[in-house]
């Protein structure tokens, strides 16, 4: 069976240029750099994890494509159309700073909060897309859950608007996507709980015996 994922490639223009930039501005390293007549294997990856997967830079032409071939990649790629990586880092926001004091300026999307963790773009310089993802909870300071102050004042029905994301009250919602954590979630669901009781309580219809005690 298939145990582990080993290669994978992305197009790029010109494999030192692509050296420079995920090396000495991403901030990935060299993995192995071996050339086989005119071919030259040069694969990157995340420092520090020898048995990681790694990325091939290949480049379109002989020896892999004919000139034609080549070109319909080469338009392919500065159309960020063949695809590109996704990365993990433990803070994107310092991340940031560091690679625009590199010289990286071919941002896609700035650090943004999502329900997910925190989420940034950039093209490297062929126009190949990247994300980097800071994974976790979204920050505290994004969360508003106010159902119980709602509930004091006006039964928790007024002011209550529904979002799509899970079902969960705006109130309750972070920015970027609702909950953000286990416990927020559990929150919403018993804010929804308890509103579908009290919307059963007031809907009961009285009894006999109750209508002539009302009256």
């Amino acid at each position: 069976m298939i145990t582990r994922l080993n290669v994978a490639s992305i197009y790029v223009l010109d494999k030192e240029e692509a050296l420079d930039f995920y090396v000495n501005k991403l901030g990935l390293e060299k993995g192995n750099d071996v050339r086989q007549g005119d071919y030259r294997w040069l694969t990157i990856r995340v420092p520090g994890d020898p048995s990681g997967v790694e990325v091939s830079l290949e480049q379109p032409g002989p020896p892999l494509h004919d000139e034609a071939t080549a070109a319909q990649l080469r338009e392919l790629i500065t159309k960020g159309a063949l695809g590109g990586l996704v990365l993990n880092t433990d803070d994107a926001h310092a991340l940031y700073e560091t690679l625009k004091s590199r010289g990286v300026t071919d941002f896609t999307m700035e650090p943004t909060e999502h329900f997910y963790g925190t989420d940034m773009g950039v093209r490297d310089p062929f126009g190949n897309p990247i994300r980097i993802l800071q994974q976790g909870k979204a920050p505290a300071k994004a969360t508003a859950c106010r159902s119980s102050e709602r509930e004091q004042t006006d039964g928790g029905h007024e002011g209550r608007d529904e979002d799509d994301d899970e079902g969960a009250p705006r109130e309750c919602l972070v920015r970027g996507g609702a909950g953000g954590d286990a416990r927020g979630r559990r929150r919403a669901q018993e804010a929804r709980e308890a509103e579908s009781r009290r919307g059963a309580g007031r809907g009961r219809a009285r009894g006999p015996g109750e209508d002539r005690r009302a009256a």
